[in-house]
């Protein structure tokens, strides 16, 4: 159960990627990583 809980979180972190892409990609995903971890 775990796992898929991990592979959405992963495909939301990827969408949010694509949506963001042309704005600030790495620094977003930087900062999201930052509040996961």
């Amino acid at each position: 159960m775990r796992f898929i809980i991990v592979y959405l979180l992963l495909w939301f972190v990827a969408l949010m990627n694509i949506l963001v892409f042309r704005k600030q990609r790495i620094s977003w995903i930087s900062w999201k990583l930052n509040i996961l971890i």
